[in-house]
């Protein structure tokens, strides 16, 4: 459902195109207009453990709405918020409060994508095909196969340029090219730079650690390999903590080998609080569903293989407590924004496939 809130958010559409009611297939229609609805696809290789068979709350919430409303981590000593209630102001407020998608969006440009590892590649087709942030692109301009290509994300942004088709959309210090692709963390600096501009998808902790593993040790970063699963559990705990709250100069700002510094609970307090004051949209990789269904319904691309949750029993006991607790607060956002927002699958059925339940 999370790419229901992003459609409601900003008035891309659910998961289709939609005109005068109907969803149609990406395929009968011409060059986007802000006036049709985007196609959001999910890339079905990308990352795994990301697919469905009905409807999410996450997709959702942007569609709604627009119906609607038509380096290095850096000490911070200023004290947590009391509860965890959104801001009264501020950015995201702001954005949230704006009078219509279109205003939304303006608020949002340009973004900035924090692209924590395992959690959505495909998340850049819902971006590309959003006809007010990468207009120029091509209709139903997919992220390839890993099959097909070793770096499919790097395949595509140089075949579709984002400076060339994302003209004034992308954050020109947090760039998909370099910060996305590379899994760059955003840090302090760049956060205050691009607070209220970030956006981001987060997974359960644990499985977001199994799918790591399990893809050729993706976060690992040491030159011998991990003994076990319990040792790379270890070693790249609180990844999505480091993404929020550090930063690098190369690839993958949470990867990690024998001997990683985890998460101080300093950093934790901070990303929470960052997630909430400064990220625009947070969406659950967890509840992607809708995006895989429409994928196999509206293009025509096959229906891909649902992963069922990974056994955590594997990891022997083992939870990553820094990143459950930066995930429990972006649950508590994405359930909130659905209620904002008015959100629900039923809803999503509704306007953005255009059938009945």
């Amino acid at each position: 459902m999370r790419f229901r809130l992003l459609v409601a958010l900003l008035g891309c559409g659910c998961l289709g195109w939609v005109v005068d009611g109907t969803a149609d297939s990406v395929a009968d229609h011409g060059p986007r207009s802000l006036s049709t609805v985007s196609a959001l696809e999910q890339e079905e290789s990308c990352d795994a453990g990301i697919g469905g068979s009905g409807p999410s709350p996450s997709l959702a919430l942007l569609q709604v709405q627009a119906s609607e409303r038509a380096p290095r981590f850096e000490r911070r000593t200023d004290p947590m918020p009391s509860a965890p209630t959104a801001a009264a102001s501020g950015p995201v407020a702001r954005l949230n409060a704006a009078a219509d998608a279109q205003a939304r969006l303006a608020l949002l440009r340009p973004l900035a994508w924090v692209h924590v590892p395992k959690c959505g590649t495909s998340f850049l087709n819902t971006l590309y095909n959003h006809p007010g942030i990468c207009p120029s692109a091509p209709a139903g301009a997919k992220l390839p196969s890993s099959r097909d290509f070793l770096e499919p994300m790097t395949h595509f942004l140089e075949q579709y340029p984002e400076d060339m088709y994302c003209r004034g959309s992308i954050s020109a210090s947090y760039t998909f090219m370099w910060n996305s692709r590379m899994h760059v963390g955003i840090g302090l600096s760049l956060y205050e730079a691009n607070k209220g501009h970030a956006i981001t998808m987060l997974r359960q902790p644990e499985q977001r650690i199994i799918s790591s593993y399990h893809d050729h040790i993706h976060d690992w970063n040491g030159l011998i390999p991990p003994r076990d699963i319990r040792e790379f559990a270890e070693a790249v705990q609180g990844c999505q903590v480091k993404m929020v709250v550090r930063t690098g100069d190369s690839w993958n700002t949470c990867a990690g080998a024998r001997g990683a510094v985890p998460p101080s609970h300093e950093e934790v307090s901070l990303a929470v609080r960052h997630l909430r004051q400064g990220f625009a949209f947070v969406g659950l990789v967890d509840r992607w569903d809708l995006s895989a269904e429409f994928d196999n319904m509206r293009l025509g691309s096959g229906r891909s293989e649902q992963e069922e949750a990974y056994d955590t029993s594997e990891l022997r006991g083992f939870t990553d407590d820094a990143d459950r607790q930066l995930y429990a607060e972006a649950v508590k956002i994405f359930e909130a924004d659905l209620v904002r927002f008015s959100v629900s699958e039923e809803t999503c059925r509704r306007t953005c496939w255009g059938q009945p339940s």
